[in-house]
């Protein structure tokens, strides 16, 4: 889920988007004499500020900075051996974006 208000300035826009991130990892054993299968829960908290361009009304190119906290992270264990994979505490991720917009 994602909510987003739009600054104007001219011909460029401002979304200043926050959102929430629900969803499931699955994880299955290979390799191992026992092996199983698991999921795994996680949430994430978003904040994603950006700059779009609109040279014409139909068209826009931009850029948008994502940040994440991960509230809830998975992490999967392996008996006799320990924690084998837990996710990261926050990630960052950055868009090009062309945009074509119908009325």
């Amino acid at each position: 889920m994602r909510g987003c208000p739009l600054l104007h300035a001219r011909k460029f826009e401002f979304p200043l988007c926050a959102g929430l991130e629900i969803g499931a990892l699955y994880g299955r054993g290979v390799g191992y004499p026992i092996t199983s299968a698991g999921h795994q829960l996680f949430v994430a908290l978003h904040l994603a500020p950006g700059v779009f361009y609109a040279p014409h009304p139909r068209v826009a190119v931009g850029a948008i900075v994502e940040g994440a906290i991960h509230v809830v992270r998975p992490r999967f264990t392996v008996q006799n051996l320990g924690l084998v994979y837990h996710s990261a505490l926050a990630s960052v991720r950055a868009l090009l974006a062309v945009e074509v917009r119908f009325p």
